[in-house]
């Protein structure tokens, strides 16, 4: 999630997990003297979205969800919204004086598709009104939200011209404009776009915050995960850990030494065991 939270999600580190870190160097939430007039997260929880593609008419999200019927009787397939994490970025992208708020939405249509949209939101006249909304991508990461100089920018990990839809490697930033009838005009940030290496996420501490979506980690004890010379390294609570690691064939493999793996997992175990949580999604 960056100035004004930055979140990243590492596929498989472990080659058994999904583990979701936040750097701990920016705030999921950014405060500003302003603040008061946007949406608040709770808000923003409980408002209305429309213009999601694929989707006719407006979702209502109960406490940052929304869930369509089935498909089909006896189906357990239906569509999905969900909004991405706590993030809630605010700044004036209207030029109206006044800050607005910009979240991300997750439409989850069934099957493998999982289309990220994002959203603006603004109070008009009392009352939490979407302003506009626009599809990012298929399986797209984020990494950077932002509003500068009535600007959003948005720095994403996607797929490329060469890349498969589950494994995104383009690295680059996507920028849009609010134009006065409430739509986001996107705009070019980045004329070439990078590729995803280890160095990407390099030279920054990560904190454990989700084994997946739906599991939190606890807060104590606190592990952490950094990329730095040719290795992970990190802090499981009450031991230090590390293992080689080499980039694998596409961007989301990465090869670490089997014994160097099994070490960090017993100590991260070991040292969960005396705090409130299930180590059975470690197995």
């Amino acid at each position: 999630m960056l100035p004004t939270g930055f979140v990243s999600k590492l596929l498989g580190a472990f080659g058994l997990l999904s583990l979701a870190f936040v750097s701990e160097a920016f705030p999921s939430e950014v405060t500003r003297a302003s603040a008061m007039q946007a949406p608040t997260l709770k808000e923003l929880k409980n408002a209305s979205y429309s213009g999601i593609e694929g989707l006719k008419g407006s979702v209502k999200l109960v406490d940052g969800r929304w869930k369509g019927r089935p498909y089909g009787k006896g189906s357990a397939s239906r569509p999905v919204v969900n909004l991405v994490g706590d993030l809630r970025v605010i700044g004036d992208l209207d030029g109206d004086g006044t800050d607005d708020a910009v979240v991300l939405l997750n439409y989850a249509p069934g099957g493998t598709g999982q289309l990220l949209h994002l959203a603006v939101m603004a109070r008009k006249k009392g009352k939490i009104e979407n302003v506009a909304t626009t599809l990012i991508g298929d399986r797209v990461q984020i990494r950077d939200v932002r509003i500068e100089q009535r600007r959003l920018f948005v720095d994403v990990v996607q797929a490329g011209p060469k890349d498969a839809m589950c494994c995104p490697g383009e690295v680059t930033t996507r920028g849009w404009t609010l134009e006065p009838g409430g739509k986001l005009n996107p705009f070019i940030v980045t004329a070439k776009p990078g590729r995803l290496t280890l160095e990407t996420i390099g030279n920054t501490e990560w904190i454990l915050r989700s084994w997946d979506s739906k599991q939190s980690a606890p807060k104590q004890p606190a592990v952490t995960l950094i990329f730095k010379d040719g290795r992970f390294a990190g802090s499981s609570g009450c031991n230090n850990y590390f293992a080689p690691v080499k980039e694998g064939d596409s961007p989301a493999m990465s090869r670490w030494d089997r014994r160097g793996q099994r070490a960090s997992l017993a100590l991260i175990k070991k040292c969960l065991s005396s705090v409130a949580f299930s180590t059975n999604s470690l197995a």
